[in-house]
């Protein structure tokens, strides 16, 4: 690893951003096909009119057994692709964020001062997020009703443009903000602040210190926020374009309680801990190989110490 003290080769203004975007798209490319079964299982079980009544793993059995395995990655390609998108873009607008906030050499910063970019960086991000996971959500939620089959992504596209419009692709955007803001600070902010407090006393991150912190920046953006994602879940699925924050989250806990917002919250969290773990380490293994092979210093892990 190189040393903070080091003196610094000339950087290039674009190289930053460039290898935060290769390395984020390489990152969420890996994670989205940890996380996407369970991700199916979290949006029917908050979309179910069972909800409640049915668990995790009776879900998933019923899933299965109906429809075969590949039916817990119905509507995967737009995610992945948006996934892909989305991590680099994720990872650039943060790296520029904190770069025009603190400069490009700030290093070990305060929560507060994560937290801020983090949470601009989020109210970017949800502007790309919400279309994307509109139609992930709906494809996911097809096989619970008759009345919602899409043959594939393109005709979930096609048919909710047909009957909706094409503003329907920002339906739930008031949640996805109320979820990213925050959600996106607590992300960065457990991760970085984790990477801190493991590194200390060492002269650099090992990639377990790289795999726990993105473990524990998972489960916090996850539970914290998952209310939101729950509203979000509803509006995005169902047709009436009148729905608002406020009016499902009373039809929510109207019907089911408080426990009505954490349906699905197991599966989350199941997906969350390795998908996060693996979406951080090939994140700064790539930024690490991308680094040495311009000759710049950096502040990444080294990829070739394996786990």
């Amino acid at each position: 690893m190189t040393n903070h003290g080091d003196k610094a080769a000339p950087a290039v203004w674009w190289h930053a951003p460039v290898i935060d975007f290769v390395a984020g798209s390489i990152g969420g490319f890996a994670a989205k096909f940890v996380e996407f079964p369970f991700d199916t299982i979290k949006v029917q079980l908050q979309t179910s009119p069972e909800a409640g009544r049915v668990s995790a793993l009776r879900q998933v059995q019923t899933l299965v057994v109906n429809e075969g395995p590949s039916a817990l990655y119905r509507g995967l390609p737009l995610p992945l692709a948006g996934t892909v998108m989305e991590s680099a873009c994720l990872f650039t607008t943060m790296g520029q964020v904190k770069n025009a906030l603190y400069g490009p050499d700030a290093h070990d910063l305060r929560p507060s001062q994560i937290g801020l970019a983090g949470g601009i960086t989020g109210f970017f991000i949800s502007f790309l997020l919400n279309p994307i996971e509109l139609i992930k959500c709906r494809m996911q939620v097809s096989t619970l009703s008759h009345k919602a089959t899409y043959r594939n992504t393109g005709d979930c596209i096609a048919s909710s443009i047909r009957h909706e419009g094409v503003g329907v692709f920002y339906r739930g955007f008031g949640s996805t903000l109320l979820r990213e803001v925050p959600g996106t600070a607590a992300w960065f902010t457990t991760y970085e602040t984790t990477l801190q407090y493991l590194r200390r006393g060492k002269h650099d991150e090992s990639p377990w210190d790289v795999i726990l912190a993105g473990a524990m920046s998972g489960m916090a953006y996850n539970v914290a926020f998952y209310p939101a994602d729950t509203v979000k879940s509803y509006i995005q699925t169902h047709s009436c374009a009148k729905m608002n924050i406020p009016s499902v989250a009373r039809d929510i806990f109207r019907q089911h309680g408080l426990v009505g917002f954490y349906r699905g919250l197991l599966p989350t969290i199941l997906r969350a801990v390795p998908a996060n773990a693996v979406l951080f380490y090939c994140f700064e293994g790539v930024k690490a190989t991308c680094h040495n092979a311009i000759h710049e210093p950096r502040h990444a892990m080294a990829l070739g110490q394996a786990p």
